[in-house]
């Protein structure tokens, strides 16, 4: 059975852990293994310290549901009044996330499903009503997201002008605009690729510091992975429900 002073003394070596990401990282394991309110608290805490406040009031919010005694409710209902208060608004119950994609239909859908699986929110844009609004329009409307995973898959051939010898496979244009329009947007540590590897696949020289995940058996799993390292906890049991 788990005490209580083997949750505390767990989230107290996490918060000794200097570097952020690995604080994060210690505090996301010990929430998986106990599913405990203290632990989604302080993941609020240090989520609030760096600002990050819409992950800071997802674990707010997270503890006050957990939470049994009603002192420690009241501690988290406070902690989401500050934040209120000073403007914060609370995200959506389901993350969103935008899926940017080519024309590998298979991939599109098996992402989006096993998104949905994960109880996340994908943003698919063709499937938004259009409103009369541009592409471009559409874009910045559902851009307001958590995170933006872009589907890199061979759909294209190209070559340099008078080489054909030296013709390369690459994503789609708009795949490639979307990638920088969402780094620009979201930042780097919120942009997730997911690579669908093939023969003589070009990635652009542009993008080579974005994580790119190989588009595999186990890209679901690799996926998870990378979400909750940068804040998002997520229950990987979901994916056999």
């Amino acid at each position: 059975m788990v005490t209580w002073y083997e949750i505390n003394e767990g989230i107290r070596r996490c918060r000794m852990i200097k570097d952020l990401k690995k604080k994060i990282e210690c505090l996301m394991s010990l929430m998986d293994k106990y599913h405990d309110g203290m632990v989604a608290y302080n993941l609020g805490e240090v989520f609030e310290e760096r600002e990050m406040h819409t992950w800071a009031l997802f674990y707010y919010s997270a503890a006050k549901d957990l939470f049994l005694k009603p002192e420690f409710k009241a501690k988290a209902t406070a902690a989401l009044t500050r934040l209120a208060k000073l403007g914060h608004q609370f995200p959506e119950k389901k993350p969103r996330i935008f899926i940017v994609h080519g024309h590998d239909d298979a991939m599109k859908h098996e992402v989006a499903r096993t998104l949905e699986k994960l109880d996340l929110d994908p943003i698919i844009l063709h499937e938004q009503p259009n409103k009369g609004r541009t592409i471009i329009e559409k874009i910045t409307d559902y851009s307001n997201v958590s995170f933006a995973i872009v589907l890199f898959s061979p759909d294209d051939v190209a070559h340099p002008v008078g080489a054909p010898e030296k013709v390369k496979k690459r994503a789609r244009p708009n795949v490639v605009l979307e990638l920088g329009y969402f780094l620009g947007r979201l930042g780097r540590e919120r942009v997730i690729v997911l690579l669908k590897k093939d023969e003589n696949f070009e990635i652009p020289s542009d993008f080579l510091g974005v994580l790119y995940i190989p588009f595999d058996k186990s890209w679901p799993l690799n996926l998870i992975k990378e979400l909750k390292n940068r804040g998002l906890y997520i229950d990987a049991n979901k994916l056999v429900d």
